[in-house]
C-alpha cells in the first residue's frame, strides 16, 4: 500500500521548475555559484542549467546536450568548469562554464585518451584531481590531473577490493572512500597523491548496492544509502579506526514509516544528513549524535506510487544542500528542480505517516496500525495522535506516543458492513496530518462443517456455517451440491444468517443408497466459497433373524433380513450357509427386498441330524452383511 503522506514537514518549497517534462527525465543536481546544473538519465537531455541567484524565481538559461551526451547523470562543477559524464558511450565532457548561459566543450576524456567511454559517476577533490570509477566493469578508479582542464592526463589508477565494481568515490580531506557496488567500502590515504602512492587504510563489508558515501565534518562517521529492490536503507559507520569500522545506526524504511523503493543519495552538511529517498522525497536527519539519528524534516516530491522498483523508480534522485539551508537544491526524476527552505527542520514532533498491517479487514475485526513521527514525542508527557475517517465502518481512535518515541502502534477497530467499504483514515496531531486507506469487507466464511460427518442411508446430519464476524444485514449463503447429489434426499439451496449473528445451522437428509458416497457441498457468500464433505453410508442389512430359532431336523424356519431404512429400489440380498451346511436341506441363494420396503423373508428347510447342529447363515447386500445362527436338533 502506498499511503498518503504530508507533502512537507518542517520543509517548504521556494520554487520549482521542470522545463523537460516526462518520466525519468532528470537525475543528479549540483551547483556552483549562482547556477544549478541538473543532469539527465536514459535520455539525450544532457545537462540543464539554471540561474538560481533568486531562489524564489530561478530561470532556465541553457542546455548542454551535444550528440554524445546521452545518459549524462554523473556531473561535477567547480570554478566555472563542468565535468559531465556520459554513461552511454560519450566519456567525460569537460565544459567551459565561465558563462553558464553559453556552455562550451573544452575537451573530452574517452578511451582514445586512456579513459572510460561509459562513466556513471565522477568526483572532484578541489585540488585539480578528477576521480572516475569503472562502474559495472571493474573496481578500478582512475585519477586524472585536471589542473589544466584543456590538457587532462591520467595520473594513476587505484584498485579497490570490491568483487563487483566501484559505484562512487567521495573525498574528505586527505582520505578517499570507495563505495563498492558489491558491498565493500575501501578507505584510502591520498595525501599528496601527485607524489605518493595512495595507501589503503582499511576495508569493510556493509552490504551490496551502495550508492554513494557522505562523511561527517570530523571525518569520523560515514553515511551511505543502499539501493535495494525492497526496503532500501541508510547505514552509518564509525570509522575512527579505518581497519575496524563499526556500524552504529541503520535507518530502515519500516522503522521510519517510509514507503519507497529505496534511498538514492546522501549528503552531510554540519550536523544534518540529507537523503534523497526516491518516492519519499527529501528526508533530513539530525545526526548530532550519529548513533541516534532523528528525522527532522521531509518534503515529498512524488506523493504517488512509483512506476518502477529496482533502479529507484520515480521521485527524488539528488540533493545539494551546500548553497545554504534556505536554498537546498533537490532533483526529482520526473518533476525537475526544486529549491527548498530547510531552515525549519526540527525535532518537534509532527505526524509523518500512518500504516496498517493489512489493507483489508473484516467488519467488526481489528487491525494493527502504526503512526510515525518526524521528530520525537516530547518528554515527560508524551503526546496523543487522533484518528478519524470518512466512514462509519472505521471509528476514530486516540493513539498515545510515549515520551522519546518516534512511532506508536495501535489497534484499529472496525464495524460490520454490508458491502466492501474503503475508508480514508486521517491521523493528526492538530497541525500535521497523514492518511491511509483501509478497506472493510463483509464477513467471509471461516468454517463449514457437518456433524456428524458420516451418516447412514436415510439418516440426517447438521451443517454449520460460521462467518468471520457478525453480519450487518441478513446475509444469505448459497449451497450447491457439487458431487454425490444422488445420495441427498433434501438440502436447502440457501441459508440466511440474521443480522448481528455469525453462524447458522441447516439439515441434510440422505437417500437410501446402494454404495457409500461422499457428498461435497459448496457454500458461497460475499464472493468467497468453502467446501465441506459429508459421507452417506450404503444401505446395508441391519439384522438377520430366524423364527423359530431352533427346529427339529426335517422341519423349517423363516428367516427375515431387515434394512435400517426402506430401500430405494428392488435390492437383491445374497444368502449363504457359512457353517453347518449338512443340516440344511434347502435355502434360496437370494431374496429380494422390494423398493419402498425394509425387509424380506425366506424359508430354510432342514435335514434330520444325529446331534444338535448350529447352522450359521449370512445375508449380504450393498457391500454389507449380517450373520445369524439357526439351531437344528
Amino acid at each position: 500500500m502506498q499511503a498518503s503522506v504530508a507533502q512537507g514537514i518542517h520543509i517548504s518549497v521556494r520554487s520549482h521548475l521542470s522545463p523537460s517534462s516526462g518520466q525519468y527525465r532528470y537525475s543528479d543536481v549540483v551547483a556552483d555559484g549562482n547556477y544549478a546544473y541538473l543532469a539527465s538519465w536514459f535520455t539525450s537531455g544532457g545537462v540543464q542549467i539554471f540561474d538560481i541567484s533568486n531562489p524564489d524565481a530561478p530561470r532556465y538559461v541553457a542546455n548542454y546536450a551535444p550528440a554524445n551526451s546521452k545518459n549524462m547523470q554523473g556531473i561535477a562543477v567547480l570554478n566555472g568548469v563542468g565535468y559531465f559524464a556520459s554513461d552511454s558511450g560519450g566519456g567525460v565532457h569537460i565544459v567551459n562554464l565561465a558563462d553558464p548561459t553559453h556552455p562550451a566543450l573544452i575537451t573530452r576524456i574517452t578511451s582514445a585518451q586512456g579513459g572510460y567511454d561509459n562513466v556513471h559517476d565522477l568526483t572532484l577533490d578541489g585540488n585539480g584531481h578528477l576521480f572516475i570509477p569503472d562502474y559495472r566493469f571493474s573496481s578500478t578508479v582512475q585519477v586524472w590531473n585536471v589542473m589544466n582542464p584543456a590538457a587532462p592526463f591520467l595520473e594513476t589508477t587505484m584498485l579497490g577490493t570490491d568483487a563487483s565494481s566501484v559505484h562512487d568515490v567521495t573525498i574528505k580531506g586527505n582520505r578517499l572512500f570507495m563505495a563498492g557496488w558489491g558491498g565493500v567500502v575501501d578507505i584510502w590515504d591520498i595525501t599528496n597523491i601527485d607524489l605518493q602512492t595512495p595507501v589503503r587504510l582499511g576495508s569493510f563489508f556493509a552490504g551490496d548496492s551502495i550508492q554513494n558515501i557522505s562523511v561527517t565534518q570530523d571525518g569520523r562517521y560515514l553515511a551511505f544509502p543502499r539501493e535495494l529492490k525492497l526496503n532500501g536503507l541508510v547505514q552509518i559507520f564509525d570509522i575512527t579506526d579505518p581497519a575496524n569500522a563499526v556500524r552504529v545506526a541503520n535507518l530502515t524504511q519500516p522503522q521510519l514509516g517510509i514507503q519507497a523503493s529505496s534511498p538514492s543519495e546522501t549528503r552531510i552538511m554540519g550536523n544534518l544528513l540529507f537523503v534523497s529517498w526516491y518516492q519519499q522525497g527529501l528526508v533530513v536527519f539530525d545526526i548530532t549524535d550519529p548513533v541516534h539519528p532523528v528525522m527532522v524534516g521531509n518534503y515529498d516530491t512524488w506523493p504517488g506510487a512509483s512506476f518502477a522498483v529496482y533502479g529507484g523508480g520515480d521521485g527524488n534522485w539528488g540533493v545539494w544542500p551546500f548553497q545554504g539551508l534556505d536554498r537546498v537544491l533537490v532533483s526529482d526524476r520526473a518533476t525537475g528542480l526544486y529549491i527548498m527552505n530547510v531552515t525549519g527542520v526540527s525535532s518537534q514532533p509532527a505526524v509523518f505517516n500512518m500504516t496498517y498491517a493489512a489493507t483489508k479487514v473484516t467488519g467488526s475485526k481489528q487491525v494493527a496500525g502504526t503512526v510515525f513521527l518526524v521528530g520525537v514525542s516530547p518528554s515527560p508527557s508524551g503526546m496523543n495522535v487522533t484518528t478519524s475517517s470518512n466512514s462509519a465502518a472505521v471509528p476514530g481512535a486516540t493513539i498515545f506516543v510515549p515520551a522519546g518515541a518516534t512511532s506508536a502502534t495501535f489497534v484499529q477497530p472496525t464495524n460490520p458492513v454490508a458491502a466492501n467499504t474503503t475508508a480514508t483514515v486521517t491521523a493528526t496531531d492538530g497541525t500535521f496530518n497523514a492518511t491511509a486507506a483501509l478497506t472493510v469487507v463483509p464477513p467471509q466464511l471461516s468454517a463449514f462443517t457437518f456433524v456428524p460427518a458420516a451418516i447412514n442411508s436415510g439418516g440426517t446430519t447438521q451443517g454449520r456455517l460460521t462467518l468471520m464476524g457478525p453480519t450487518a444485514i441478513n446475509t444469505q449463503i448459497t449451497l450447491v451440491v457439487s458431487s454425490g447429489a444422488s445420495a441427498v434426499a433434501s438440502i436447502p439451496t440457501a441459508v440466511t444468517i440474521p443480522a448481528g449473528f455469525s453462524s447458522a445451522n441447516f439439515a441434510v437428509q440422505a437417500q437410501p443408497i446402494a454404495a457409500t458416497t461422499p457428498v461435497k457441498v459448496t457454500a458461497t457468500v460475499n464472493g468467497t466459497s468453502k467446501t465441506s464433505t459429508v459421507t452417506v453410508k450404503a444401505n446395508v442389512p441391519a439384522s438377520l433373524t430366524f423364527s423359530p430359532t431352533s427346529v427339529a431336523g426335517g422341519g423349517s424356519s423363516t428367516g427375515t433380513v431387515t434394512f435400517p431404512v426402506a430401500v430405494g429400489q428392488n435390492t437383491i440380498v445374497t444368502l449363504a450357509v457359512v457353517s453347518g451346511s449338512g443340516a440344511v436341506a434347502s435355502i434360496p441363494t437370494t431374496v429380494t427386498v422390494s423398493a419402498g420396503t425394509t425387509s424380506a423373508t425366506f424359508t430354510v428347510g432342514t435335514n434330520v441330524v444325529v446331534s444338535t447342529t448350529p447352522v450359521q447363515i449370512s445375508a449380504s447386500a450393498n457391500g454389507g452383511a449380517k450373520t445369524a445362527t439357526l439351531t437344528v436338533n
